[in-house]
């Protein structure tokens, strides 16, 4: 058993995840570090600098300096980014495995009175949450039996009146 460990905290922007990285260790890291770090470089603000294009470039060097940490057998590694899907989470999955890190994936949600530190634009923010998964396959299954509960509720009081 590995004694390493690769934290993915996912949430949406404003959550707390960049605080929470930073409580738990230095060796954290975020797609909005490089934008943040892009714009200042240039006296701009992220939202003046947003692209889906600096996004993508975001991805590959967040994902390199986990390598870095990784190669220098660093733990624990926080990522602290958005994660909206699996699709997103798969890079860092296969990451853990071939560097042999134990991953644990945690969900922040935004429960203080704080803004996003990023400015994230409107109409991003509004494609996140909804694109947003749940991870949890047990929390999944509960809220589909849920679903189809009020569903059957709703239908036997409909054919009652």
């Amino acid at each position: 058993m590995t004694n390493k460990y690769l934290i993915l905290c996912r949430g949406l922007p404003g959550s707390g995840k960049s605080t929470l990285a930073s409580l738990i260790t230095s060796a954290n890291v975020a797609n909005d570090d490089y934008i943040d770090s892009y714009a200042a470089d240039r006296g701009l603000t992220y939202r003046d600098v947003w692209s889906p294009t600096l996004v993508k470039e975001a991805y590959r060097w967040c994902k390199n300096q986990v390598i870095d940490y990784m190669e220098g057998q660093i733990s624990p590694i926080v990522v602290h980014n958005t994660f909206i899907n699996e699709k997103s989470v798969a890079p860092y999955r296969q990451l853990a495995a071939q560097y042999g890190y134990r991953i644990i994936i945690t969900h922040v949600e935004h429960d203080h009175p704080n803004p996003s530190t990023h400015d994230v634009p409107d109409f991003a923010l509004k494609q996140m949450i909804k694109n947003w998964q749940i991870f949890d396959k047990d929390l999944k299954d509960e809220l589909c039996r849920e679903q189809e509960s009020t569903k059957s509720e709703t239908l036997l009081k409909e054919t009652s009146s």
